[in-house]
């Protein structure tokens, strides 16, 4: 019987196989366009795109460490002294600790333990075709965040909570 019902959805449905080929296809074949586009690029291109690239960044790095600055001191003139020297607030890329204490985390994390996540699960049902690697260690790089500088008390906002 089960061999019926098998054969019977395998019909209907198709293979696994057959599935899985019909779901990676549409991906391969833009792949496959991007790859064109890339052959079609010379080197000198290539290093004027990555150099503006870079340099687009680094503006972006400076416009978010100068915000940065700028929120301090509104800290510091809004707050009493005492608790603005409780404040830091840095540029996470800054630190170098972060992203290699981040990367063993996730080298101990198990994939089922992320997908558990209230963040992932929102985003995944949201966004289902934008689900990365990003998303799903996000949960790590918090951790990663908060483990690096000891801290003690960590306020939690609404969507963190599980």
């Amino acid at each position: 019987m089960s061999n019926i019902v098998s054969a019977l959805i395998s019909k209907i449905f198709g293979s696994k196989s057959a599935r899985d080929i019909k779901e990676i296809t549409p991906l391969l074949e833009k792949a496959k366009i991007e790859f064109e586009k890339i052959q079609g690029i010379s080197n000198d291109e290539l290093r004027a795109y990555t150099t503006n690239f870079r340099s687009q960044i680094q503006n972006h790095i400076k416009e978010v460490s100068s915000e940065i600055a700028e929120i301090k001191l509104r800290i510091e003139n809004d707050v009493d002294m005492e608790m603005s020297e409780k404040v830091a607030l840095y540029v996470q890329s800054d630190i170098p600790e972060i992203p290699e204490l981040y990367l063993m985390l996730n080298m101990l994390a198990y994939k089922g333990e992320l997908e558990k996540t209230a963040s992932f699960k929102d985003k995944a049902r949201s966004q289902p075709d934008n689900i990365n690697a990003g998303l799903l260690t996000y949960p790590t790089l918090m951790s990663a965040d908060i483990l690096i500088h000891k801290a003690v008390k960590v306020p939690v906002g609404k969507d963190q909570e599980q």
